[in-house]
């Protein structure tokens, strides 16, 4: 999928929703590619099948100078993703200021969390990691996410980068953190 293949698209513009499922074939995703989408609502990647022992390929993105992808980056309307097998890495700047992303499914396979990546969603309330394989959060990663009252690692965590969760809503319902 190119370069702002999907950027300001009507993605379900006729019905006022739109649901995007990214079949597991998809190996590259640009940057920009589905950002400021301004119907889509919930989005599947695919897994893909693998016989025991095999490793998934990763999907890549495209991010040339390390600045971000900024896939979903301000998608007003998505509430939900749904992550393959295949991500291992989420990028930087992968759906940050979704305000109405409400769900994220990580898969087991995941590793890494870019800087950015879900920065200012301010619908997030919790965020389960404690089946993956995550060892990297970047800085800022969930800054501004301020209704995230839950998270759980899993034991492979090694880094949490600076602010990562700065002005998360962590401990404020029991304002105990």
């Amino acid at each position: 999928i190119g370069n702002e293949a999907f950027c300001k698209a009507g993605l379900g513009q006729k019905t006022k929703s739109g649901n995007l499922t990214i079949p597991a074939s998809v190996d590259t995703i640009g940057q920009y590619a589905f950002a400021e989408s301004l119907y889509l609502e919930a989005v599947v990647f695919e897994d893909a099948v693998y016989a025991a022992g095999e490793t998934p390929v990763p999907i890549q993105f495209a991010d040339p100078y390390g600045y971000g992808t900024y896939t979903f980056q301000s998608s007003a309307k998505l509430t939900s993703i749904r992550l393959s097998n295949r991500m291992v890495n989420i990028p930087n700047v992968f759906a940050s200021g979704c305000t109405l992303l409400t769900t994220v499914e990580w898969p087991t396979t995941l590793d890494t969390i870019g800087h950015n990546a879900f920065e200012g969603d301010t619908a997030l309330t919790s965020s389960d990691f404690s089946q993956t394989r995550l060892s990297t959060v970047g800085y800022t990663a969930f800054k501004n996410c301020s209704a995230l009252e839950e998270v759980k690692f899993p034991q492979t965590l090694v880094s949490i980068g600076n602010e990562a969760f700065c002005k998360a809503g962590l401990g404020q319902k029991t304002k105990s953190g």
